[in-house]
């Protein structure tokens, strides 16, 4: 008799902590860390692995205790079966609008485009899609109304959408998603699913072609990365690459490890008021900063890059790194305290909102992969926005349930 895991996620946290596991055994055999940080040396065996206690013991309280504590918040009624399938399917059409609509921003303006920094005011126009945002607006529907007759034509939007902006992050969310709708429908053969992830792996390096191209807008690129795949050496060695990319992108023990390395400077940067608090991260955060001191403050992850040295040229500000949930235990330890409350406190939210739209066990299986994906790096600032997320697509979806159908007759 096999002992079957009741919930999908339990595998994907194995996955993780199993990641990171590797890359700290990467990093002790080398010396050297790995992401971000590639190539710094390791200077302490003891930090290395206190980091990845850190980390696994983060991931295991978070994404475990603390997530089955969540399912237990009572929420808001969800709607009646009649007026959920009416607002399922006003949603959609609603959705594939806006989906549309911000394609046609984005490819116009040029923006929104990842790893690219957009410095242009484009105006109000580049308002409105930051109080509605399109792409969490989707994967909420996803999460809520999967089995909607307008799935699949909002999903293929946001699939190309996100593609020609280079966000290749959007396929993990797809693998685990159906692995998770598979698994509770008793569908999932596991030898299927690793000769699946051997595909996967094998077509990394095409896929990061693409998104290497996606993000320069430089479809040349695209095609004589393609060319030199057809070296069958050469690809082997890109597939090697591939893997040790996909470990050093996926973990964060070495961004702890550094982290803790770099104390000193993190802490006298955080007085000194380099970057935001935790608490500022986010659309809130912004909107404060930008209303009262005329601009956005700094997070993190951004002065992160340059306090760790990881910046070239002009980069500084261009881009951000994920330093680990705990890293602000060391950048600010006075207010552990304060950080857990407001974690507990964001978390419970999220389960809350989500409980009201669908109580359902995948909606649930979503939002813990959203914490994995946006807590544990930690990007704040995406949680928060995507709890905001959370408040513009209930508002939409009970308006949508309650305003009465339109009928025409002619005589």
């Amino acid at each position: 008799m096999t002992l079957k895991p009741k919930s999908p996620t339990i595998y994907w946290l194995l996955l993780y902590i199993s990641l990171n596991v590797v890359a700290a055994w990467i990093m002790y055999s080398s010396g050297f860390l790995v992401g971000d940080v590639s190539g710094k040396p390791v200077k302490s065996d003891e930090i290395l692995f206190l980091a990845l206690f850190l980390v696994i013991a983060s991931y295991l309280i978070v994404l475990g205790p603390l997530f089955w504590f969540s399912k237990k918040v009572k929420a808001f009624p969800p709607l009646s079966p009649a007026r959920d399938a009416l607002a399922a399917n006003r949603l959609g059409c609603l959705l594939i609008l806006l989906q549309l609509g911000f394609l046609v921003f984005n490819l116009a303006y040029g923006v929104n485009v990842a790893g690219q920094k957009t410095t242009r005011d484009l105006g109000l126009l580049s308002y409105f899609w930051v109080l509605v945002p399109v792409d969490s607006l989707f994967v909420i529907y996803y999460l809520v109304y999967r089995e909607s007759g307008f799935f699949k034509a909002n999903f293929s939007l946001w699939l190309f959408s996100n593609i020609i902006r280079g966000w290749s992050g959007v396929f993990l969310f797809i693998i685990f998603l159906e692995y998770c709708r598979s698994y509770r429908a008793g569908k999932v053969n596991h030898f299927y699913v690793a000769i699946l992830a051997v595909f996967v792996v094998a077509m990394y390096p095409l896929i990061y072609s693409f998104k290497v191209g996606a993000r320069t807008g430089d479809l040349s690129l695209i095609l004589l990365n393609i060319l030199t795949l057809l070296d069958f050496s050469h690809y082997v060695g890109q597939v090697g690459e591939g893997i040790s990319h996909l470990v050093g992108r996926i973990q964060v023990t070495s961004m702890v490890y550094e982290s803790i390395s770099l104390t000193d400077d993190l802490q006298e940067g955080f007085l000194r008021g380099d970057f935001v608090p935790f608490w500022k991260e986010g659309i809130f955060g912004i909107a404060y900063d930008k209303l009262f001191h005329g601009e956005r403050g700094l997070t993190l992850g951004v002065m992160f890059t340059e306090y760790a040295g990881l910046n070239s040229g002009d980069s500084f500000g261009n881009w951000n790194t994920n330093t680990g949930l705990v890293t602000w235990f060391f950048v600010a330890p006075f207010l552990s305290p304060f950080f857990v409350t407001y974690i507990v406190f964001l978390c419970l939210l999220s389960t809350f909102l989500v409980k009201s739209m669908r109580r359902s066990p995948y909606s649930l299986d979503g939002l813990w992969f959203v914490w994995l994906i946006y807590l544990m790096p930690p990007w704040i600032g995406a949680f928060v926005s995507f709890i905001y997320a959370l408040f513009i697509f209930i508002f939409i979806q009970r308006v949508a349930s309650i305003v009465p159908r339109v009928s025409m007759s002619f005589k």
